[in-house]
Order: C-alpha cells, then structure tokens, then sequence
C-alpha cells in the first residue's frame, strides 16, 4: 500500500512481474515529455469532451510550448461493465495520435470509436 504523504518506492516484483510497473515508467515518461501534463502552473488546465456516451468520460490537456511546440494529450476511459460506442467531438483535435503501446490512431469528429468494459486509452501528439 502506497503512503498518502510520503514519496515511495514502487517494487517492480510486487506488480505483476513488472508488468504494472512498464506501466507506470510509460506513464511517468509520458508526463515529464509532454509538456500539456506538466504541474498546474505549468502545464495545461483539463478540458472534458463530449462524447454523446454517459458512461465514457474523455478529457484533453493541449499547451503550445516554445521549446517543444504543440503538446495535446487525450484520455478516453469506459467506465461501465459494457462494450461501449462514441464519438468524440474533436474539432481542431483531430488528427493522428500516438497511443501508449505504440501504435499510431486517426481521431476524427465522425469516426465511431469502440472500448472495451472499464478500459482506457491515452493518446498523444
């Protein structure tokens, strides 16, 4: 169990042979390069998005960096015990992603999009 106040140690054993731990170092890679996630003052404020779906909850963080340029990072979560269908209202977010296992995917404002029971998905530009 991790301590509220206290900075701990993440036992890369203790989670699944390290499989949570890739997880989080993904994760952790992801915030400190990207600069939309970086702290409150600054990084970006998060915006939800529409999604048509009660049971999807989608948000973006987007910041214009001198030193990095364009940072945009979109997180999808099905928060129901069912398959569930959506489209996201991107406008000027559309566009080709990166997404954490390394695959690149297409968000556009009329593209359905499917997720599996209580998953979810990060993407990144």
């Amino acid at each position: 169990r991790l301590q509220f106040f206290e900075k701990d140690c993440i036992d890369t054993m203790m989670y699944d042979n390290g499989k949570k731990y890739e997880l989080y170092q993904s994760l952790n890679t992801l915030r400190e390069n990207n600069a939309a996630l970086w702290s409150p003052e600054l990084g970006a404020p998060m915006v939800r998005l529409e999604t048509g779906n009660d049971n999807i909850f989608a948000c973006v963080r987007q910041k214009e960096c001198k030193k990095c340029g364009s940072n945009t990072v979109i997180a999808i979560m099905n928060m129901s015990s069912e398959e569930q269908e959506f489209t996201l209202q991107l406008g000027d977010l559309a566009g080709t992603y990166n997404r954490m296992c390394g695959h690149e995917i297409e968000l556009s404002d009329a593209q359905p999009i499917n997720i599996q029971p209580w998953h979810w998905m990060i993407v990144s530009k």
